[in-house]
Formats: C-alpha cells, structure tokens, sequence
C-alpha cells in the first residue's frame, strides 16, 4: 500500500513595495529598500552627532517617492551612550519586517550593551495587505497578533 505524499503548496513570495529607514538629522536613511522579499532584515552602523551626547532617538520612516515627504512611523530612545567626542559612540540600528507585516526597530550600542527595540504592528501605512488581512480575521473572531 503506497503512503499519500502531502502536496507542497508554494506561494509567491511576498515583496515588500515601500522602502523603510530612519531619519538621522532630518535626512532619510533607507535601511530596507522597496522590492525586497520578505521576511527581511536590515541594519548598519551609526554614531552620535555631538559631543557629549548621553542618548540617540531614532526616528523610524517609511521613505516617500522622489518628492513626497517620508512618513514617521515611530520613535524611540536609546539610553546609556557614554558621553563622548561626536563620532566616538558606535550604534548599530536596525529594521525587520515579517510576512504579517510587523516591523521591528532596535539600537544598540556596542561599547555598554544597551539595547532597545520597539515593535510595529501590521498597519495600512507599512504593508497595507498584511492590515487588510489582520483586520478581516479580527472581524471575523480571529486574531493575527500585532
């Protein structure tokens, strides 16, 4: 007697449309381009921009077309940045995005260890599809985190 083999579903890829980043001194810097396959994961190095500076707020975006002004999507502060020379601090920052639409932002600094993240749910601005979705199923009695 054979054994059924279970059929293996492949789905298209979901791509991301928008490009994420953050804004460091009223510039954008874009972590995760448009057309990147999800599940991603983006980070790079910063520093601090003046001397003495105790703390780094990073500002998350979603990054506009040529001529359209980035929309802020959150912020938060990085606490515990030994005071030092405007340079001298090395921060790594990053962003995630799942499948779901969740976004994930975190700094942390490599000379003490401080860390802190901040997490995004699915919302029509970051990945309208993944928001249509989790609301659907919330209406319907589902829940799809975020």
């Amino acid at each position: 007697m054979k054994v059924p083999v279970p059929l293996q579903v492949r789905t298209a890829p979901q791509v991301f449309r928008g490009g994420l980043g953050i804004q460091v001194q009223g510039r954008s810097v874009v972590l995760i381009p448009a057309g990147m396959t999800l599940p991603v994961r983006r980070s790079r190095p910063f520093t601090t921009v003046s001397d003495g500076q105790r703390a780094v707020e990073v500002q998350v975006v979603q990054c506009g077309r040529r001529g359209e002004r980035d929309a802020v999507i959150g912020r938060f502060l990085l606490g515990g940045v030994i005071p030092g020379p405007r340079g001298s601090a090395r921060i790594d920052i990053g962003l995630s995005l799942d499948g779901g639409g969740v976004l994930r932002a975190w700094a942390h600094d490599r000379a003490t260890g401080s860390r802190e993240e901040c997490v995004f749910g699915a919302s029509p601005a970051v990945f309208p599809a993944a928001a249509a979705a989790g609301a659907a199923a919330r209406s319907r009695g589902g829940s799809r985190g975020g």
